[in-house]
């Protein structure tokens, strides 16, 4: 049986943020579930993997992960190989998982199209919310500001112009029904 304990990944983790109408709070964190804002995407991850080298204790308050890098990391852990038409929107998250140093290479993505703003993009620590027009945009520094209270937007046309510029062409690989849009 410790053979078994302690050759397996165990994860904890949880849906997005709390339903703050019904008195969830994401504090310190804007938002709640069915919204963008941080307060709607960040949850825990806690992992055990005794044999994988996982630090016991450690918090890790930098590295950026997503659901969608679950893939990539286990197929690598098992050897498992995908189809060569296989693209992942994830990456190998096992130096994060190990307490090494993590660092996203591609942007991650949102699009939720119940709620304003409803297309999120995040590149490294900037992040941009903005409508599907990409009239009414918001820029934050979330390294800076995990709470998302600066608009940053007016102060870094550049940045925004980057951003808009990329969640469009990520927008358009998407297939909506007329009504999503």
């Amino acid at each position: 049986m410790d053979a078994v304990r302690d050759n397996t990944i165990v994860i904890f983790s949880s849906d997005n943020g709390g339903i703050t109408a019904n008195g969830a709070s994401n504090g310190p964190l804007r938002g709640g579930k069915h919204t963008l804002y941080e307060g709607g995407i960040r949850m825990p991850f806690i992992v055990r993997w005794p044999n994988g080298d996982v630090p016991a204790g450690r918090v890790d308050e930098t590295s950026v992960l997503n659901i969608c890098d679950f893939v990539p990391t286990f197929a690598k852990l098992t050897g498992a190989r995908m189809p060569d038409s296989y693209r992942s929107d994830g990456e190998d998250m096992i130096a994060a998982l190990r307490g090494e140093s993590f660092e996203r290479t591609r942007p991650q993505f949102w699009h939720y199209q119940v709620k304003r703003p409803s297309l999120a993009t995040r590149i490294g620590d900037w992040k941009l919310l903005m409508d599907p027009a990409g009239e009414k945009v918001e820029l934050y520094d979330l390294a800076a500001d995990p709470a998302e209270s600066q608009d940053l937007s007016a102060g870094h046309p550049d940045v925004v112009a980057s951003l808009r510029k990329a969640l469009f062409k990520w927008r358009g690989q998407l297939q909506f029904s007329r009504a999503e849009n």
